[in-house]
């Protein structure tokens, strides 16, 4: 997944991997060096049936000129997470689909929320299904599929 983030000293939107998370970033446009430390969830509002992201600066940065590195947390900081699969439907005749489905993820978050869970951020997750001998036998290729997922956080 690509996640976008503003440089920390000319404000230039870079996009990286979400596997950099963790890593030293360069800026193309003025070579300072970040350390992208964690994603953070971005700032959603419900407008005329669709959610918008609010807030782009979705990534927490460390500027640094020499290597510094990723503070690790503590054991008294721990989290534990939760995951949650979420699967929107709507029908055909659906008038509004975005309406449906942010009331259905907001049923999740509201749930989760009453079992004292934190919404963390959504996710989409790729699985590769490997045909099996016969299957492949047949022509059958791997296949990809993707699945949303909800990721709550206990502190």
């Amino acid at each position: 997944m690509i996640v976008t983030f503003k440089c920390s000293n000319c404000d230039t939107k870079i996009e990286i991997d979400q596997a950099q998370i963790g890593y030293t970033v360069e800026c193309p446009i003025c070579f300072t060096e970040q350390i992208i430390k964690t994603v953070s969830p971005p700032i959603l509002e419900f407008v005329g049936g669709e959610l918008e992201v609010l807030d782009e600066d979705e990534l927490e940065i460390s500027q640094t000129k020499s290597k510094a590195s990723v503070k690790k947390a503590s054991p008294s900081q721990s989290s534990r997470y939760l995951c949650v699969r979420f699967s929107g439907a709507t029908g055909h005749n659906d008038s509004s689909p975005g309406s449906t489905l942010a009331t259905q993820l907001q049923d999740i978050l509201n749930k989760q929320d009453q079992q004292g869970w934190q919404f963390l951020r959504i996710d989409t997750v790729r699985v590769y299904l490997q045909p099996g001998c016969i299957a492949s036998l047949l022509g059958v290729r791997t296949q990809q599929r993707e699945y949303d997922i909800v990721i709550f956080e206990r502190k």
